[in-house]
């Protein structure tokens, strides 16, 4: 209303003007517009009563407009308008404003360098005021504003940390349960030892709810510092799921190896969600023996076989050295003891003079189990491990006279083609023609294990099949086999447009197969729903030519799969990507700024340097960390000589 009565307001002050005035009531925004942009003599008040009416018009095109004759006619009343103008809820017009605040002149017609000085120094600050309100296209118009304006960028940049601060303790104190749980984490979010101490008291507080503790945890895990360890390390045990998964989370993010044991604990008593979130932040931890120990005792000690198979994994990628002697013991006892200790050695990799010990273990369970699940995941053990030697039992147990488990024959079938690959050929065209679907995706996964002459045509054949789980296992085979799976895969995108998740695994598997020719049938696909996909698609391809057309899908605007194209970018390495990844670093987005930074510094981009020196100063701690870990890494200017 009020912008309609401005409006009715304009056409009173003008409608008697000569000239073409009278468009300024134009019904037509395009004809107002031009109206307004005439409106630029600085000795008129009648045109600065006009441009200030204009400056609340209904459409965005004339208060943009309104903007540009503002800075044109210069003067300490249009500096208080254009920074008014500078919270407009329209990006353009806020692009508008800065452009126009970073040219304008003080009042007068003679040069005045104390009045230039001032007026320069109050439009900066409006801009920096603006710049943590602003997305990121006028983020960026206002760091060219400031430059322009020889202002810092940092003070914007610090505002910014200030005002979101000040919001966060706002809402923490009095906001609404949801709103409070939001503010602890995005208060741990910025780094500051001053967020601590009042996140463990809401972590310690049993008067806190659930959602507000377990947010306050991984509050304290952003935050990084490690004097919240112990509290963290007590909301393991005791409390809500959720909470105790925020703490050990929490811990994974501080990476302090003191905390590992009490994680290992969590991962061989907890229930399974929790016993794999222990797993988890243990896999995150920074290399440290006390972390190698803690992830071998849950793959020998877990109950769940998920959970001993990701420490196990783990403990492998650290060289940890877990003992088999245990692991052994485990698989000989049967059941679910025996799953799980499978599930470890399997994962684990160990060294034929240590793996025979279990293996042998495992082998005589495929012979004396009565249960198929116990036999299934030895099979499955003995292909991961591998033993070679398990070969002739994995025959005979296929062939027993049975109407087998589809699990254990999947698993049997599975291992077969990954220690006698050259043998797999009628297993797995047999398993390719049954009826049940688990058979046929296991025909898929023992295809790509295989990797013998004809598994592309097979797979290919099987990526049409009726259900959707054998077509996702199909691509995912077909994805190993480089360009021989491009015109199978091709096809499969034009035939499922109807299924997202479907289309997701096909673009995965493009790009998985590291393949150039698969950049066309790609690069379509940034302009839509699958544009993140597609990007880490095309960074896996690892093709030069992927950075022309991760560059025009980025300067083409749109937040989906920014962050995925600034990743596939770094992935990339070009140096034509460092002006475009510099832009970036201006992004409305945490995760988009801090992704933008560790590329550049990848890149040593040294043009780069100014922004994230500004970045030092971000709110969040992750930009800020990657800011100085670029910075680090940029080239170091030697001094001129004189």
């Amino acid at each position: 209303m009020k912008r309609l009565a401005a409006a009715v307001l304009a056409t009173a002050i003008l409608a008697c003007r000569p000239g073409g005035q009278a468009d300024l009531a134009s019904p037509d925004p395009a004809r107002r517009a031009a109206a307004v942009e005439r409106l630029s003599d600085p000795r008129d008040a009648s045109e600065l009563a006009a441009l200030l009416v204009a400056q609340q018009d209904p459409h965005p095109l004339v208060r943009a407009a309104a903007a540009a004759a503002l800075g044109a006619r210069g003067g300490s009343r249009s500096l208080e308008a254009l920074s008014a103008m500078l919270a407009d809820p329209d990006p353009g017009v806020m692009s508008a404003a800065a452009h126009a605040l970073a040219t304008l002149r003080p009042d007068g017609a003679g040069p005045d360098a104390r009045l230039a000085a001032e007026m320069n120094e109050r439009a900066g600050r409006a801009l920096a005021q603006a710049y943590g309100r602003a997305d990121s296209r006028t983020r960026l118009a206002i760091a060219s504003a400031l430059h322009a304006l020889g202002a810092s960028l940092r003070e914007a940049v610090e505002a910014e940390a200030r005002q979101l601060w000040e919001q966060n303790a706002r809402e923490l104190r009095g906001g609404s349960a949801t709103a409070r749980a939001g503010a602890a984490e995005e208060l741990g979010r910025s780094g500051r030892a001053d967020a601590v101490q009042p996140l463990v008291e809401l972590l310690e507080d049993e008067a806190s709810s659930p959602l507000l503790a377990a947010a306050a945890a991984r509050g304290l895990g952003m935050a990084g510092n490690r004097t919240a360890v112990e509290p963290l390390e007590a909301a393991l045990f005791g409390r809500p799921a959720p909470v105790s998964e925020a703490a050990a989370w929490a811990l994974g993010r501080i990476g302090d190896p003191q905390a590992a044991e009490a994680l290992a604990d969590l991962g061989c008593r907890a229930p399974s969600r929790l016993a794999a979130s222990a797993v988890a932040a243990l896999d995150g931890f920074p290399p440290a023996p006390a972390v190698g120990v803690a992830l071998c005792e849950v793959a020998l000690r877990a109950i769940d076989p998920a959970v001993t198979g990701a420490a196990a994994a783990a403990a492998r990628d650290r060289i940890a050295d877990c003992p088999e002697r245990p692991l052994a013991q485990r698989i000989g006892r049967g059941g679910g003891e025996a799953i799980a200790g499978l599930a470890a050695l399997g994962a684990l990799r160990l060294p034929p003079d240590r793996l025979r010990a279990p293996a042998e273990k495992a082998v005589g369970l495929l012979g004396s189990s009565t249960d198929g699940a116990v036999r299934a995941a030895a099979a499955r053990a003995l292909g991961l491990a591998p033993f070679p030697p398990a070969i002739p039992a994995l025959q005979r147990r296929l062939a027993s006279p049975k109407p087998s488990d589809a699990e254990e024959r999947s698993e049997i079938s599975l291992a077969l083609a990954r220690l006698a690959p050259e043998q797999s050929g009628p297993i797995v065209a047999r398993l390719a023609a049954e009826a049940d679907p688990r058979l046929r995706v296991a025909a898929c996964r023992s295809l790509s294990a295989a990797r013998q002459p004809g598994a592309g045509a097979a797979l290919a054949l099987l990526s049409a099949d009726q259900d959707p789980d054998v077509r996702r296992a199909a691509y995912q085979g077909l994805g190993q086999l480089g360009e021989a799976a491009v015109a199978p895969l091709a096809a499969a995108l034009t035939s499922r447009l109807e299924d997202p998740e479907e289309l997701e695994a096909i673009v995965r598997a493009l790009g998985a197969t590291g393949t150039p020719s698969a950049l066309p049938i790609l690069s379509p696909l940034l302009a839509g729903a699958l544009a993140p996909a597609a990007a880490s698609a095309i960074g896996r391809l690892g093709a030069p030519a992927g950075v022309a057309v991760l560059l025009a899908a980025l300067q083409g605007g749109g937040a989906s799969g920014t962050l995925e194209i600034v990743e596939a970018l770094a992935a990339l390495g070009s140096e034509d990507a460092g002006e475009a990844l510099s832009a970036e670093l201006l992004s409305d987005r945490p995760s988009v700024r801090a992704a933008a930074a560790r590329a550049l510094g990848r890149l040593r981009y040294e043009p780069a340097s100014s922004r994230l020196e500004a970045l030092r100063s971000d709110y969040d701690v992750e930009v800020r960390r990657a800011a100085r870990e670029a910075l680090a890494r940029l080239p170091v200017r030697m001094p001129r000589k004189p």
